[in-house]
């Protein structure tokens, strides 16, 4: 169960990150700075 929720996590995150790099640098930084 555990692990399923992590990996969940990590592909939100990758998503997110994808979405910001296409959206521009800044993006990254503000999910940096949220995480």
């Amino acid at each position: 169960m555990a692990a399923d929720f992590f990996n969940h996590l990590r592909h939100k995150l990758e998503n997110l990150a994808l979405s910001s790099i296409l959206k521009g640098q800044g993006d990254v930084a503000c999910i940096n700075a949220n995480f």
